[in-house]
């Protein structure tokens, strides 16, 4: 599979090769959305088109710090539960 556009050759490489140490991600409760923060939990990725489908929207619980946000490149890995790799 390729993206939309690329051209380029191939270059093999491993994901570790492009990729920063990968971190835990942020462990905890779930509250109501604050307008502000989208809290993405494994069960807000649709199965089907593999997109961001939260249902409801939430935030989460507690201080959020910087190491959390999910930034534009930035891959999500579930690590935990029945639905461990889902991407």
């Amino acid at each position: 599979m390729r993206f939309r556009d690329f051209t380029d050759s191939w270059i093999k490489t491993s994901l570790g090769d492009q990729c920063s140490k990968p971190q835990y991600g942020m462990n905890a409760a779930a509250i109501p959305f604050d307008g502000t923060n989208k809290y993405i939990r494994i069960t807000d990725i649709d199965e089907g088109s593999n997109t961001y489908k939260p249902n409801p929207l939430v935030s989460p619980k507690g201080t959020l710090d910087d190491d959390f946000l999910v930034k534009e490149g930035d891959i999500l890995f579930a690590r935990t539960g029945a639905s461990t790799g889902k991407s």
